[in-house]
């Protein structure tokens, strides 16, 4: 799956999850499923060949209801690295929402 599909699924599973959470209690912030995504290059002194590919990417998932903090900042070395993390993050989600409802 492309990186762009792969990364709308994603999102698409954390609106779900956030819907579900709304249901049971509807308190929230403004910002739940906001998704900011940071690709850094390397500065003029480190990549004196003007490398043309990012050293890290990150990204913050603004989400008050189904964790246990407000704001999660996920890095890796490649989107494909960030996304796994994503997925893995969801996967907990997941699970401690089933495990609650039993």
């Amino acid at each position: 799956m492309a990186e762009r599909d792969r990364f709308r699924e994603l999102r698409r599973r954390l609106f779900i999850m956030i819907g579900k959470a709304l249901k049971e209690d509807p308190c929230h912030k403004s910002y739940e499923g906001a998704i900011e995504l940071t690709v850094e290059y390397p500065n003029y002194f480190e990549d004196t060949a003007a490398v043309d590919y990012p050293v890290w990417y990150q990204l913050k998932i603004h989400c008050y209801v189904l964790g246990p903090h407000r704001h999660y900042e996920l890095i890796g070395g490649s989107f494909d690295e960030v996304l796994d993390k994503f997925e893995q993050t969801l996967n907990e989600w997941e699970s401690e929402w089933e495990s609650e409802g039993e």
